[in-house]
């Protein structure tokens, strides 16, 4: 398993538990076959900052459940689903730059990840 798989099974593989503006609460049950050396600490904020009016991701690999705070304001539920779809997206069209990476470069491809995003974005 690479990074990018880890990143694929992650979005394609939610299902929203419970939302209300401003929060949503997905499950994402593959998070337990994650091997732990690909397992992120915390969601940084360059990674959360690539879905738009977001403002927080917490993750437990324990309950396998994300919580994502955003701007009610600024999106909603759906076009955060549809946002972390699109990245699953760009990740798929990029994976044979990933296939390399072993788990100490998981920094590393992370990075390389919100490259391409940007840069698929204009940004």
């Amino acid at each position: 398993m690479n990074i990018l798989d880890v990143l694929l099974n992650f979005t394609l593989h939610l299902k929203v538990v419970h939302a209300i503006p401003g929060r949503i609460r997905l499950h994402i049950p593959i998070a337990k076959k994650v091997p732990k050396e690909w397992q992120v600490e915390s969601i940084s904020e360059e990674m959360v900052a690539l879905i738009g009016g977001v403002k927080k991701v917490d993750f437990s690999y324990v309950t396998c459940n994300a919580l994502i705070e955003y701007d009610s304001s600024i999106t909603n539920e759906k076009q955060i689903l549809r946002s972390i779809k699109d990245l699953a997206h760009i990740g798929l069209k990029h994976k044979k730059e990933f296939i390399e990476y072993k788990p100490e470069d998981r920094d590393l491809a992370i990075k390389k990840f919100i490259n391409f995003v940007k840069k698929e974005r204009g940004g």
